[in-house]
């Protein structure tokens, strides 16, 4: 039946990565081997850091075309048209009947008025904006805006052949009214707008060719637009190739081969090295969704947009997995990922070691996740490592001549490459995040992050006031168990932060019936007026009273442990040997006397067993010292192995002998004996000195 098991959770992992390396594989673009990296990676109006680059075929030569195109912009006339004959008749004929509806006008001044502003008429009337221009075109020609007139400029020319007293300006006004001196050219917006991209397209052509074999550029220079643009169609020539001669077919596999190695090795070392977590559906579903999910967004958001790698929060893997697994898991996810997204990394050695260093520094700073300063701490680091290997690897591979040189990569124009430093700074503040992500991953798996476990290590916590108020001698044993779990975990590299939250919650369950459990009871014993075996069904019962109450404040499943665990499969000895003596002659079944378990699943609930025992023993002790504190420890202990309660959890002989040094060292500490003052000193003495205090 087991291993029918094992081989069931084989395969569902192998259908795991199965899936996930079809996944990876399908949003993973077409690589394009034939191309080279330089013709990818080059920087325009920066030095060309790869050897001498020759035309591997003719390619068309263009121009600067942004110069090209802005030059055609600035230089463009617009196209305008002169309103038809018609309306140029009707204008004069309105002007004629205005000179002879004023006789008292010498004929001679209107003769002049007519004259001009005809001419002007047949010159051409322009607004505004217009005569701001030097040039526009009517037809094919090209006229100068200086030969035209705008309104303004018409009525300034006719104030001359108005003398005085001759009511020429009654005239002049009402030729203004009329709007005879309206423009009667008007630009044609159809016709300008195709001839501007008509001209823009000319411009765009190339204007030679580049035969094969012609050094395009040379190491060191700089690659100016007209160069880039060489350097483009290059590539665009190579691209068309490859889609024409080749269905990528052996490029896919390629890319499948690799992704399923590297999947594969994380399979193995899942399957080896962290087998518990490899039985675990739940985990090996998030790590592979997580994992997989990472690597489409970097292809989806950031390769088929724009591939900037140092805005991509890499780190986040890192800092996630470790919230729920361990650093190793953790930084192993963490490679396997980058190994994956260098395939389309633009330079992949500087992003390989860039990844490599941040997810070391991601892990290290993380050990103790626990505090919102930690994430901080990590944030900085991260920024400081990707800024560090960012600068490195351009200094490498720019081989600056001088420091100004390496000034003005950075900060001068055309260059100005510092803001690469503050993309590295927005990916480590991206790091927030985990918070967020952090908190979805444990409502969405169930799992419980160290930060939840100092949330529900806080005495404040509704279940342990109620603890406290109505079970406060267990309240403290509670305590007293923590501190020393946490003592004993801390010795074997256990999880602290769960042992501690753990032991806190283990017996809330006596809540339900707390004068019944010896810590609680003043002078009275209610047992007394029971049978051994209604004494052991209630202080049984104080395990599923504690789930019941657990499940009510919805405590996460590996508190929930604790509860159910924290004395396993083991019998109420005391009360199973009071039913024997008083039935000496029977046999007593032992079913109604054994906790319903299961034994502890975990270095930590068998490390809280362990102490809930040995704490509640040493509290009866009438002179603890340190061979009576390591006499019952080892009996405790020795005990509950010989029971197999401590069978399935994964904890050694070595680890368990190292819990219970721990645990005498801090119960010698906790029942030291304090020093007696002198009768006629204390009453001396209505207030010691704090240096005195114990």
């Amino acid at each position: 039946m087991e291993k029918s098991s094992k081989n069931t959770k084989l395969l569902v992992n192998v259908g795991f990565i199965v899936l996930s390396v079809l996944l990876i594989t399908y949003f993973l673009p077409e690589t394009e081997l034939q191309i080279p990296e330089c013709l990818r990676s080059y920087t325009v109006d920066a030095k060309w850091a790869y050897d001498d680059y020759k035309a591997p075929f003719d390619v068309d030569h263009y121009p600067d075309t942004a110069a090209a195109v802005k030059k055609v912009k600035d230089e463009f006339v617009p196209t305008y048209e002169r309103s038809d004959e018609h309306c140029h008749i009707s204008r004069l004929a309105t002007l004629q009947d205005i000179m002879n509806a004023h006789p008292e006008v010498p004929a001679q001044v209107r003769t002049a008025i007519f004259e001009k502003v005809k001419q002007c008429l047949e010159k051409g009337i322009i607004d505004e904006n217009t005569s701001k221009m030097k040039y526009i075109m009517e037809g094919e020609e090209k006229i100068p805006t200086a030969n035209m007139y705008t309104a303004e400029q018409v009525l300034k020319k006719l104030s001359p052949l108005s003398p005085p007293n001759s009511n020429a300006e009654i005239i002049i006004n009402k030729i203004s009214a009329e709007e005879i001196l309206a423009p009667n050219l008007a630009k044609n917006e159809a016709k300008s707008a195709q001839v501007l991209a008509d001209a823009i397209e000319s411009a765009r052509l190339p204007d030679g060719i580049v035969s094969k074999g012609t050094v395009i550029v040379r190491k060191g220079d700089i690659v100016t637009p007209e160069v880039a643009n060489t350097l483009g169609q290059c590539y665009k020539i190579m691209v068309e190739t490859n889609e024409k001669e080749s269905s990528h077919a052996w490029s896919w596999f390629a890319q499948c081969a690799l992704v399923s190695l590297m999947m594969a090795s994380f399979f193995l070392f899942m399957y080896l090295f962290r087998n518990r977590t490899f039985s675990d559906y739940r985990k090996m579903i998030f790590l592979m969704g997580f994992i997989t999910l990472l690597i489409v967004m970097v292809d989806i958001i950031v390769v088929k947009v724009w591939w900037q790698s140092y805005l991509v929060p890499f780190a986040l893997v890192p800092i996630v997995i470790t919230a729920f697994t361990d650093s190793r898991t953790a930084f192993f996810s963490h490679m396997v990922m980058v190994v994956i997204c260098s395939i389309v990394a633009k330079d992949r050695a500087e992003f390989i070691i860039m990844q490599f260093l941040v997810g070391n520094i991601a892990v290290t700073s993380m050990y103790e996740f626990s505090r919102r300063a930690h994430l901080m701490r990590c944030a900085f680091f991260v920024f400081l490592g990707y800024s560090v290997v960012y600068f490195s690897m351009t200094a490498i591979n720019k081989n600056f001549a001088s420091f100004a040189e390496m000034w003005n990569f950075f900060t001068d124009e055309p260059y100005n490459n510092w803001d690469n430093f503050l993309k590295c700074a927005l990916s480590a503040g991206f790091l927030a995040f985990s918070y967020v992500l952090i908190f979805l991953v444990e409502k969405i798996f169930g799992f419980t992050s160290t930060m939840t476990l100092v949330e529900l290590s806080d005495t404040n916590h509704v279940l342990l006031r109620e603890l406290a108020s109505t079970c406060s001698g267990t309240f403290q044993h509670s305590l007293q168990v923590a501190n020393l779990a946490c003592e004993a975990a801390t010795d074997i590299n256990a999880n602290v932060q769960l042992v501690r939250a753990g032991a806190l919650f283990h017996d809330v369950g006596k809540i339900e019936n707390p004068a019944f459990f010896t810590e609680n009871q003043y002078g009275v014993n209610p047992h007394d007026a029971l049978t051994p075996m209604q004494s052991a069904q209630i202080v049984i019962n104080h395990v599923p009273d504690g789930l019941k109450r657990a499940s009510k404040a919805k405590l996460p499943k590996a508190i929930c442990d604790f509860i159910a665990q924290h004395h396993g499969k083991g019998t109420t000895k005391y009360f199973y040997t009071m039913a024997c003596k008083a039935n000496p002659d029977g046999e007593v079944d032992p079913g109604p006397y054994t906790y319903p378990g299961p034994n502890p699943q975990s270095k930590e609930t068998a490390i809280v067993m362990m102490a809930d025992a040995c704490e509640a023993a040493t509290r009866s002790l009438k002179e603890p010292d340190e061979a009576t504190i390591t006499a019952i420890v080892d009996r405790i202990v020795s005990s509950q192995l010989k029971d197999g309660l401590l069978n399935e959890a994964p904890i050694t002989l070595r680890e368990i002998s190292i819990v219970k040094q721990a645990f005498v060292n801090r119960l010698r500490s906790m029942y030291h004996q304090r020093i007696e003052y002198p009768d006629d000193v204390a009453s001396q003495k209505s207030t010691p000195h704090p240096a005195e205090a114990d």
